[in-house]
């Protein structure tokens, strides 16, 4: 059940729901592990969002009129009023654009459907090249655009040509790294000390482990997520680490794994069932883990147990979630 009430202390998330009557929800978590709704902005389908100082930036799959292009909104939050009007959206100048990331003063999307990266308002970078997946790979699709942790440079996973790029704050290409072909790299996240990447691919369901130097990938190895009694379908989606541990949610086998992670070395520690189908992102604060499921329209809530994220403290409805950011 969701509650409709402010609380002062409690930690802020942002949820994007993606429906053509969709929205934004601007919740705290309580102690308990409860959310309570703050504020809530209808959002024709929030793909995913971005949250600097006191603005937010939401990626609007198809806004405009007479373009399929994906569009940025920009959205002032105050503490006490919450969502402030928002400007018009800025196209992407991509379609189907899945992710967005605030990097070194400029704006930048990954164009998922039209194969392509953005600096918004400036520059446009074309991918080139396919996988042997034919249902999932006849093209590129850049998935994830992300700071290197060195500050320097972007990284872009692209599913569709099976590539990890590191570009600078212009777009202009750094390096390039292949993995395996028909793995479909998605998102990427790297360990504390900024010197290891951990890839998970989408269709293959493994985590590719890197070595990162200064804008430089080195594959070391993959790693399979799934337990290989799994007979099903699955499509790995989203990776976060916090400190020694490393997390992927599952679409299929409906699960978020652990694992412990130092370097190159990598060992599960468990299997926690999502509270619904098809986990499409997730983030962990403090000593809860916060599911969104994206077919079963629900947010899950976990808590940590002797070191596992295994008790299930609540559970709401949510339409089509698919992106939560503190």
């Amino acid at each position: 059940m969701l509650n409709y009430n402010y609380h002062m202390n409690q930690n802020v998330i942002y949820i994007a729901c993606c429906t053509a009557d969709g929205s934004i929800m601007r919740c705290d978590l309580s102690e308990n592990g409860t959310l309570s709704v703050i504020n809530m902005l209808k959002a024709d389908r929030p793909m995913y969002l971005a949250h600097n100082d006191k603005k937010l930036y939401a990626l609007l799959r198809a806004p405009f009129k007479d373009n399929s292009c994906s569009g940025v909104l920009e959205i002032a939050i105050d503490e006490h009023d919450g969502f402030l009007p928002a400007d018009g959206c800025i196209s992407t100048g991509g379609i189907v654009s899945a992710h967005i990331c605030l990097f070194s003063n400029g704006i930048y999307t990954a164009n998922y459907l039209s194969g392509s990266i953005t600096k918004l308002n400036e520059k446009i970078v074309e991918h080139e090249g396919c996988g042997p997946v034919q249902d999932r790979q006849s093209s590129p699709h850049p998935h994830q655009i992300i700071p290197t942790p060195d500050g320097k440079f972007l990284t872009v996973a692209d599913l569709g040509n099976d590539s990890i790029y590191t570009y600078d704050a212009n777009l202009e290409e750094i390096s390039r790294i292949k993995l395996p072909e028909g793995c479909g790299p998605r998102h990427t996240a790297f360990s504390n000390d900024g010197k290891y990447a951990y890839t998970i691919c989408e269709l293959s369901s493994e985590i590719a482990i890197s070595r990162y130097d200064n804008g430089i990938f080195s594959l070391v190895r993959m790693v399979p997520t799934l337990p290989p009694d799994f007979q099903g379908e699955n499509t790995a989606a989203a990776i976060r680490i916090r400190d020694n541990e490393l997390f992927v949610s599952q679409r299929g086998y409906d699960a978020i794994s652990h694992f412990n992670i130092n370097g190159e070395s990598i060992m599960k520690i468990a299997d926690t069932s999502c509270g619904g189908h098809w986990p499409r992102d997730f983030i962990i604060i403090g000593d809860f883990l916060i599911v969104a499921n994206e077919r079963s329209n629900n947010i899950a809530i976990f808590r940590r147990n002797k070191g596992i994220f295994s008790e299930m403290v609540s559970s709401i409805n949510c339409p089509a979630p698919l992106c939560i950011v503190t």
